[in-house]
């Protein structure tokens, strides 16, 4: 039966993705690194929804290139018979090699012999082939793979970083609720945007499922901040199972369990020092057992 629900026939995140560098909501360190174009091989990484693949597909206009999606495509076959053919065909009419990109999404989980092999076809190729890598964990790729990349990070760095890009996310919000006719007020813009920051892409399909819905407002549901830990703290204090914790993350954290570990991260500190003072002394162990679990993650096939 139909409802009464619009269907957009494409996704605005594709729609509404920049097609200039000038208009991608990114720092100025990061446009400034790409002022030149292409002089290195460049590999992008952070957070999901930060731009990444954006930056990455703006570079690679006006050059004959390849992308290849190394999530599903990971192994040294990839290398052996699509990357290298690529980079080795140039035309028969061209008096000199042409400038030809490699688009390598999700270079963080290639396997270590396509890694090896890669190393060849980097230094092989370097006259006329530029790299273009995005990754969400750096740590992932080998440090000989890193040193033949100038590599971006693009998360911010900073107290000041944060308070530009949410401003910066913001009002880009706000230009698009008032396109979809959509009102707001500016609290509950901050609110939507802090449940998902940095993510700018889980913004995006949110606003666009709203759209789906026919919401003429931002729903209360979803303006909910992300901030509130007490029901993080609560699980952490109370349950020593890190299994059971992780499940219960799944089920009150309606994106992703890891934008709940990254709140954390950012603000379970000073609100352990708030709430639960007598335990402060305890963050230094703590701190080394997320590092070991950090270290263990990079090797694990399963993260979960």
């Amino acid at each position: 039966m139909a409802d009464n629900n619009k269907v957009t026939k494409n996704l605005f995140t594709e729609t509404l993705r920049p097609k200039k560098i000038e208009d991608v909501i990114t720092f100025q360190r990061v446009k400034d690194g790409l002022a030149n174009g292409l002089q290195n091989n460049i590999l992008f990484y952070g957070i999901q929804g930060t731009g990444k693949t954006t930056l990455a597909r703006i570079l690679r206009q006006g050059y004959d290139y390849i992308e290849i999606n190394c999530s599903l495509e990971r192994g040294i076959d990839t290398i052996r018979e699509k990357l290298v053919q690529f980079c080795s065909t140039s035309s028969l009419f061209d008096d000199s090699p042409k400038v030809k990109i490699v688009h390598l999404e999700e270079f963080d989980m290639m396997v270590d012999t396509a890694y090896l092999s890669l190393r060849g076809v980097l230094d092989q190729f370097a006259k006329n082939i530029r790299f273009v890598a995005t990754v969400n964990f750096i740590e992932r790729v080998p440090a000989p793979i890193l040193s033949r990349f100038e590599c971006i990070c693009m998360n911010p760095q900073n107290k000041e970083e944060e308070d530009w890009l949410l401003n910066s996310y913001c009002a880009r919000v706000k230009q698009i609720l008032t396109a979809l006719k959509i009102t707001y007020t500016d609290d509950k813009v901050e609110r939507f945007i802090r449940k998902f920051f940095p993510d700018f892409r889980s913004v995006i399909k949110t606003i666009q499922s709203m759209y789906t819905r026919n919401c003429t407002e931002i729903p209360d549901d979803i303006a909910v901040d992300g901030s509130d830990l007490s029901s993080l703290l609560k699980v952490i204090m109370e349950n020593p199972n890190a299994w059971e914790n992780y499940k219960q993350l799944q089920l009150e954290w309606s994106i992703n369990p890891d934008n709940a570990i990254v709140e954390l991260g950012k603000s379970f500190p000073e609100y352990l020092n708030r709430t639960a003072p007598q335990l402060i002394t305890k963050l230094p162990a703590i701190m080394i057992t997320i590092a070991e679990h950090q270290a263990m993650l990079s090797q694990a096939a399963d993260q979960s």
